[in-house]
């Protein structure tokens, strides 16, 4: 046993840990801005609002959109990470017609399930955006999930770009991804289809 050995493996250690970095939780460029919900934000902002952002959530937001995302701590609410709770005009508060945004992955008939879901807030060519990270698992398939959602400016607009990567040795097929739409009151819209009845 050499107790200065294991003085050197701890010390080591600890300098490694501490100088990971950390994973960022707040970009703004402009009024464009991404920030991971605090308890304490989540508290005097969303009091009362069944559906809004609550602590571990991320907010997407300019000078007009509000836009709520389910963290990794959604499972409190029953929603999966990467699902758009709340969709918010500034200039209508009071009117939401969508419910909830979710996407989603098949694979065959098979809906994928994520795990090692890692969020964080980036700029990405003076584009701040939430970036979310994760495995996705449908059968024996394991695929590389990398999602972005970001706000562009002067068009009350919410992108989400959706990479999936195969990084396994067999091959998979019949990849889908999209998104569910639940709506609140009012007649659904789709873009490329108009109004749904």
């Amino acid at each position: 046993m050499d107790p200065l050995g294991d003085l050197r493996f701890v010390l080591a250690l600890a300098a490694v840990v501490s100088c990971q970095r950390p994973t960022p939780t707040r970009v703004r460029n402009g009024e464009i801005e991404v920030r991971r919900v605090t308890a304490e934000a989540a508290t005097r902002r969303t009091a009362g609002t069944a559906r809004a952002a609550v602590r571990g959530d991320w907010i997407l937001r300019d000078h007009d959109l509000h836009v709520s995302i389910a963290g990794t701590e959604a499972t409190l609410r029953n929603e999966r990470p990467g699902t758009i709770t709340q969709v918010i005009h500034r200039s209508f508060p009071e009117v939401e017609t969508v419910r909830t945004i979710e996407p989603f992955l098949r694979v065959g008939e098979r809906e994928a399930t994520f795990s090692e879901v890692r969020f964080e807030a980036a700029m990405v060519a003076a584009t701040p955006l939430l970036r979310l990270r994760a495995k996705a698992r449908a059968g024996e398939a394991v695929l590389d999930v990398d999602r972005e959602y970001f706000l562009e400016p002067g068009r009350h607009a919410l992108h989400v770009r959706t990479r999936v990567t195969n990084t396994s040795p067999r091959s998979v097929e019949a990849v889908v991804w999209g998104v569910r739409l639940e709506w609140e009151a009012g007649a659904p819209f789709a873009p490329g289809l108009g109004t749904l009845t």
